[in-house]
Parts: C-alpha cells; sequence; structure tokens
C-alpha cells in the first residue's frame, strides 16, 4: 500500500514537472480553470419525496496571510477567511439553480409552493461567518425578492431562520475535527507516525524549505502546506500578483500534497470514514425515513453525548434539509460514503441526496455538484452500485448503516489510556487528597495566636477579593 501511494506521487510529481497537470484534480477554489465532469443523461421520471444537501461555502478570502505577503489584508474585503462578493453571487447563483429543478417544477415540486414553508424548508450551519453568509446567500436565489409575504419587508424579501451550534458540539458537520472528536488526535498522531507520512516528509523536504523561505515562515511541515496552497489559490481566483519568487510549479505541486494530506487525514481507514462521515450519513437516513414513514430496520441514531446530533431541524413535515459547511465536511461525508476521489472540492460544490418515488418503489438517489457549473449531471454510484444512479432505501440504509456510530461519544474517546492505567490514576489521586488532608490538619494543629491568624486569614483573602 504504502509503496503504490507513493509511486502514484512520484507519477503526479512527473507529470507536475513536465507541465502534464490534470486540472480536474486541483483544489480550484474559485478558479475557473478546471475541467467540470461531462453531464450525462439522467433519469428525472418519478417523485422526488424528500431532499437532504450539503454544500461548501462560496468564495472567500485566503484562511492565513503569509508573511511575505507585503500588501496582506489591505487587498482583501474584511479580513482573512471571509465570504467574498464573488463568493455570496455563487451562492445566491446556486440557489437558483436548486430553485428551479426543486421548487419550479423542473422537473420536480418537493414543497407545496415555490414560497417558504416553515415547516418544510430547514437550514443548518456550522459556526462561521462564511458558512452562515453562504446559506443566507443561497436562500436570496432560493426565494428571491417578490416570494416573501405581502406587508413584510421592502422589495417582499423572504427572510429564513439559518440554525447554527458552537463548534465543540458539532459533530455532524465538523466531526472531522479534532477537538469534536478527540480519538481523531490519536488517528491523526499514527499517521504522522507512520512511514509513509515520514517518507513523503523527507521526500518533500526541499521543496517545503523553499516554501518557507518564499512564505516568510521560519518553518513549514507537511501538515502546513494548505498555509502555501490556500493564500496561492486565493490570489490566482482574484488575479492578484502572488509574492516574490512563487511559480506556478510550486502551487500546483503544493495542491497536490494538500489533497495527499486530506486523503491521509480524513480517508485512511474504516474507523476514520466512520468517524468523520458516520453522522451525516446517520442525518440522512433518519430524515428519509421520517419523509418515507419508513419501517426499516437501523442501528439507533447516534446521540449518546451530544444531543445537538439533533439541531432542531428533524421535524417530520421536513422535505428540503439544507446544511452550509466547508470542504472538509464534504470530504468526510465522500470518505463516509467510501467515494472520496482525492480532489478538494470546489467552492459552492455540493453533494445532494434526493429521495425518490418511482413504479411504487423508494430510491436514493445521490448528486456530487463540483462547483456551482454543471449542477446535476453528476450522480455518485452509490450502495456500491456501478452505473446505477438510483438505490432502494432499505438498501441504502442496509448498505451503510455499518457507517452509523451507535455510541458516537463512546467511539470518540481516547483509547490509549487502558483500565489498568485509569484504577493507578485514581488512585494516585486518592493519595493526593490524603496528603493534602494531612497537610491541612497539621497547619491546624500547629497554628499560632488568634491575632496572627486573624491577621494572615485577611491577607490571604485579598487575592480572591481581586479575582472576583
Amino acid at each position: 500500500m504504502r509503496v503504490c501511494a507513493l509511486l502514484t506521487w512520484a507519477v503526479t510529481a512527473t507529470a507536475l514537472g513536465n507541465g502534464g497537470l490534470d486540472m480536474s484534480s486541483v483544489v480550484g477554489e474559485g478558479s475557473e480553470m478546471e475541467v467540470e465532469p461531462q453531464a450525462t443523461t439522467l433519469d428525472d421520471s418519478g417523485k422526488v419525496i424528500s431532499v437532504v444537501f450539503f454544500h461548501r461555502h462560496g468564495d472567500r478570502s485566503p484562511a492565513t496571510i503569509m508573511p511575505s505577503d507585503s500588501r496582506n489584508n489591505a487587498k482583501w474585503f474584511d479580513g482573512p477567511g471571509m465570504l467574498s462578493p464573488r463568493g455570496m453571487r455563487q451562492m445566491e447563483t446556486l440557489g437558483r439553480k436548486f430553485r428551479r429543478r426543486y421548487l419550479l417544477g423542473k422537473p420536480y415540486r418537493v414543497l407545496p409552493s415555490s414560497n417558504y414553508h416553515q415547516g418544510s424548508y430547514k437550514v443548518r450551519s456550522t459556526d462561521v461567518d462564511r458558512t452562515i453568509q453562504s446559506a443566507l446567500s443561497f436562500i436570496k436565489g432560493f426565494f428571491p425578492d417578490g416570494t416573501g409575504p405581502t406587508g413584510g419587508l421592502s422589495n417582499v424579501t423572504q427572510v429564513v431562520p439559518v440554525r447554527t451550534m458552537p463548534s465543540a458540539l458539532d459533530s455532524v458537520l465538523l466531526a472531522f475535527e479534532e477537538y469534536v472528536c478527540p480519538r481523531i488526535i490519536e488517528i491523526h498522531s499514527k499517521v504522522r507516525q507512520s512511514d509513509l507520512w515520514k517518507e513523503m516528509e523527507k521526500e518533500q523536504a526541499e521543496f517545503l524549505k523553499r516554501l518557507a523561505q518564499l512564505s516568510g515562515y521560519s518553518k513549514l511541515s507537511l501538515e502546513e502546506i494548505g498555509k502555501i496552497a490556500d493564500p496561492l489559490n486565493c490570489d490566482k481566483a482574484h488575479n492578484y500578483t502572488w509574492p516574490d519568487g512563487f511559480t506556478e510549479q510550486d502551487f500546483d505541486k503544493a495542491v497536490k500534497l494538500l489533497n495527499w494530506k486530506y486523503e491521509q487525514f480524513i480517508d485512511s481507514s474504516n474507523e476514520l470514514r466512520r468517524l468523520v462521515g458516520g453522522n451525516m450519513i446517520a442525518q440522512v437516513i433518519a430524515r428519509f425515513q421520517r419523509a418515507n414513514n419508513s419501517t426499516v430496520t437501523v442501528p439507533e441514531i447516534p446521540t449518546g453525548d451530544f444531543p445537538y446530533l439533533y439541531d432542531g431541524t428533524m421535524q417530520n413535515d421536513v422535505r428540503i434539509s439544507h446544511f452550509s459547511a466547508h470542504d472538509t465536511t464534504l470530504i468526510s461525508l465522500l470518505s463516509g460514503l467510501g467515494l472520496y476521489d482525492n480532489r478538494v472540492p470546489k467552492y459552492g460544490s455540493s453533494i445532494v441526496f434526493e429521495l425518490v418515488e418511482k413504479d411504487e418503489t423508494v430510491f436514493v438517489r445521490t448528486f456530487y455538484n463540483y462547483g456551482v457549473q454543471n449542477v446535476f449531471t453528476q450522480t455518485l454510484d452509490i450502495c456500491g452500485q456501478k452505473g446505477k444512479p438510483l438505490c432502494e432505501l432499505d438498501t441504502f440504509v442496509q448498505f451503510y448503516s455499518h457507517t452509523v456510530i451507535k455510541d458516537y461519544a463512546h467511539a470518540c474517546k481516547k483509547k490509549g489510556v487502558s483500565a489498568h492505567s485509569t484504577d493507578m490514576k485514581t488512585v494516585f489521586l486518592i493519595i493526593l487528597v490524603l496528603l493534602g488532608c494531612m497537610l491541612f490538619l497539621s497547619k491546624i494543629v500547629s497554628r499560632p495566636s488568634r491575632h496572627d491568624a486573624v491577621d494572615d486569614e485577611l491577607v490571604n483573602l485579598k487575592p480572591g477579593i481581586q479575582n472576583l
């Protein structure tokens, strides 16, 4: 496996050096250069009962600014990591395309009408400005001016609530984050210690050193390659000049390394795939079963210590569930489905699950819209069925039930501490408490005069009062 992976990288590096880059594998966040998937002829017959979709936010400023970039934040709107005006337009465009497909009867009408219905459409975002703004921009296209209530806002604008939650509790859209799932810390540590990672880091040492010098960082590790690929890509998308010394070859190679890093950190083991993608698949299953009043047996949807998995958008009458998140969210979902293709999703990319009723049978159909152009042209081969876009709901549930983690809280606990070592820690803490009590009693026995004791107590109170 290691040899194959390195051989794949060697072939890629050779292609980069020869100018033979396959642009379809580039991050391309906002870039117009990428090759879109070829359109396929789809069977749109049947009736769509329910839709669940996850999208990446729109075009943004770089998450970090390289120290060598003398312009720093001056060239960017609102600072790093913020949705750009272009990103707002991208998401509004995406919303219009979804409106055409699901609200205007071209070809489906999932909601009772083309206007907003509070109980039928629910939106959830990560607790990040750019994803919340992306959701609002999408809504502007999904329910354009003129569709709102009469007597409300000017332009008859429709206002739609967007729910969010603290990032540390978001075990659905941010399950890949180490601070959400501590077990991932151990898995990532194991990845960094693997022969494959060490060999790649050694192989790319000179390149990383060059990037560090050009960017102004004192040192740059393989794990930090995004600090180079991201700002270069954002500059490229907005026609800004790169800091001195950077070349197209540097950019292409940095992007390839970033893709490789994501593969290792999100898609390198079955356990990792379940941890990062299982809760999203559970959301899809639960919502489709409710929409279809299904009685299919499936492992209990995980809650454990994460009650926020049910985030206020799981009512029975919801027909369209909308999640606004990140590239790593989509990668995690693709990984959970076993379909990650080693490409970082472009801005505005989306994964769409449709519950389709056809010939008295209910199916699931899944689209991967790579960017905001040519949407609904590329279906995913779910349920392990090559070339078959429709998978019966029962089959979908059974096929992916192994990905759903019943006790997510337990699965996310660190496993490096054994029960024996935990018992020893408990004994050690008890000993410390007993020693503390003995020390306290000894001080009481040896306490000086009453006057001195009161003075000491007053002095010892002062810091506490200041801390209040």
